[in-house]
């Protein structure tokens, strides 16, 4: 019985060992893509780190932050946004007239470019 038991352990903890599926992703040249994984249907899908401009993100529902696409510089020009003071929606905006330019902050998810001013020298 002991014998059996021990059998029994040693199978069990060679199913614990060899129960995990290995899965190689490719980010692309220079991290070009992001890549993701459904647990469910166990399919990849590939998303080109060039193909969005702006993103919103809603955490919490009281929280929401609208994000531009710094990474898009990777693989052609990345979207930019400056403040324009002392001007209003119906003026004509020279390149003059534009103030700090406005970058995603890198401390949280709550807060991006559209929403957070925060100065490219900072």
């Amino acid at each position: 019985m002991k014998i059996l038991l021990q059998l029994a352990f040693l199978l069990f903890i060679n199913n614990c060992l060899f129960g995990q599926t290995t899965h190689n992703f490719s980010a692309g040249a220079s991290y070009a893509n992001s890549q993701y994984y459904n647990l469910t249907t166990d399919v990849t899908t590939s998303v080109s780190h060039s193909s969005w401009d702006i993103a919103f993100s809603v955490i919490g529902g009281i929280d929401a932050a609208i994000f531009i696409n710094e990474a898009a510089s990777f693989s052609g020009t990345a979207p930019k946004i400056y403040t324009i003071p002392n001007k209003i929606f119906s003026d004509n905006i020279l390149t003059s007239d534009l103030g700090d330019e406005l970058k995603n902050t890198e401390e949280t998810w709550t807060e991006g470019a559209f929403n957070t001013i925060k100065v490219v020298s900072n």
